[in-house]
């Protein structure tokens, strides 16, 4: 009897675990969805430029953006974005018709996807350490990253990192 009941407590204790536990702070951040209602340019200081335009009219994403965003968490399980700080600001998601452009010429064709906007996460690079020093802690709310899926596949089709703050979003 008192097996049972310490298999049924042990139990309990493991359900509980696993019910509780704790998701990755970027899971705990709402999605904020819209969609572009006016050309973008996004000046990452390199070339080709990306140029996000307004959805044509009646088109519509093939694949959900919190589908993609559960999706992509699922893929970085166990990376940097788990050191991210829980915050209750919401993750901007634009719908968006996206290209790059050099200078004044298209250099891939236009295509719907989805623009996340992940403000303060981890930044990924440490920067340069002397040899001997130690690896300081990481930089928890130091970067912006922008990432782009195609709006029909869900698969990833570009993105880049800035310093949080940094203004790469401009009116063409």
């Amino acid at each position: 009897m008192l097996g049972l009941v310490l298999a049924l407590a042990l139990g309990v204790l493991v359900v509980r675990a696993v019910v509780m536990r704790e998701q990755p702070p970027l899971a705990s951040r709402p999605l904020q969805i819209r969609t572009l209602d006016h050309p973008l340019i996004m000046d990452s200081g390199g070339d080709p430029q990306n140029r996000f335009d307004p959805p044509q009219r009646g088109e519509h994403a093939g694949i959900s953006a919190a589908t993609i965003f559960q999706a992509w968490l699922k893929d970085t399980e166990g990376s940097i974005y788990d050191r991210a700080i829980p915050s209750s600001k919401p993750i901007p998601v634009t719908l968006a018709r996206w290209s790059q452009w050099h200078g004044l010429r298209a250099v891939s064709p236009k295509r719907l996807a989805w623009l996340f906007q992940l403000i303060g996460v981890p930044c990924s690079d440490v920067g340069f350490l002397p040899p001997g020093q130690t690896t300081p802690p990481p930089d928890r709310d130091g970067c912006d990253e922008y990432l782009m899926f195609d709006a029909q596949s869900g698969a990833g089709v570009g993105g880049f990192v800035t310093r949080s703050g940094a203004a790469v979003l401009r009116l063409p």
